[in-house]
């Protein structure tokens, strides 16, 4: 009596199956780690949008309150307010003033233009950080890559939030609409800059450091 032999499981096919089962897990991993990472992705920016709210609300805020301080102030208040400290704040208000002219409002494309108007009212640090030191030729010597962009402020209110006597520094808020112009057409722009300011050993006064926030 003949006895069939059972068919051996190809070697071949074996290996193929075990390739295949596989790369179905990996894929099943990665798959799994990318949605894990969109996850991600999708609450940073969610927390950012939200820390950018916070921000821009609690700056709203801030100048609403010192609005309504100005307004509601004695009408002898300036005279409780000795001359030097009064001319300080003017001062240091017209440094801000400066400071956000040349950096938001320019119908030039050169970043060397823009150092040169800021140069002597901003720290070092701060001026290599806003408009660094470049090459004439050097492409990245644009301040944007449309060569046709403009911009133009068309209303600008300073608030001065604090002052340090003992520092000689102050902290200016500013509330600012712009008006950019580019191949893409014409936008308005409100944002808050936030300004520090320092008053030197010569009496010369220079903004240190300033955060902007676009409000849209």
């Amino acid at each position: 009596m003949n006895i069939s032999k059972q068919k051996k499981f190809p070697k071949g096919l074996f290996i193929i199956v075990l390739f295949l089962i596989g790369s179905l897990i990996l894929n099943a991993i990665l798959f799994k780690n990318i949605l894990s990472q969109d996850g991600n992705v999708e609450t940073q920016i969610s927390n950012e949008l939200k820390e950018k709210d916070s921000k821009i609300s609690k700056l709203e805020d801030t100048i609403k309150n010192l609005t309504i301080d100005i307004k509601n102030s004695d009408p002898g208040v300036k005279e409780k307010i000795s001359n030097t400290e009064l001319e300080s704040q003017m001062a240091n208000k017209d440094v801000a003033r400066k400071f956000i002219t040349a950096y938001l409002n320019y119908d030039s494309n050169q970043l060397k233009e823009r150092r040169e108007k800021i140069k002597p009212i901003t720290t070092d640090n701060l001026l290599d950080k806003v408009a660094p030191e470049m090459d004439e030729s050097d492409s990245e010597n644009q301040l944007s890559s449309d060569l046709t962009f403009t911009s133009k402020i068309t209303d600008l209110n300073l608030y001065i939030e604090d002052t340090n006597k003992e520092e000689k520094s102050s902290e200016i808020l500013a509330d600012i609409t712009y008006e950019a112009k580019s191949t893409e057409g014409k936008t308005k722009v409100r944002s808050f800059v936030y300004m520090e300011m320092q008053t030197e050993d010569d009496g010369t006064i220079k903004v240190k450091n300033y955060v902007y926030y676009p409000v849209n």
